[in-house]
């Protein structure tokens, strides 16, 4: 994760002419380990509802 936005720092900043190169590039990524879970799952309806239950009465604006 912090590889691929390092990596899109520098890529926008090429062009800019704020850095030479993508140094990112050739870090060699770290393998999720298989035991562990995608972090990035679809919610349960459970914690949809906690979420947005509570971000209603953060919220200063009603949420459908």
């Amino acid at each position: 994760m912090v590889r691929t936005l390092l990596s899109e720092v520098f890529l926008y900043n090429i062009p800019k002419g704020l850095t030479s190169a993508n140094f990112a590039k050739d870090v060699i990524p770290r393998r999720r380990p298989r035991d562990r879970a995608y972090a990035n799952r679809p919610w349960t309806v459970e914690e949809q509802d906690t979420v947005l239950g509570r971000l209603s009465r953060m919220c200063a604006w009603p949420l459908p």
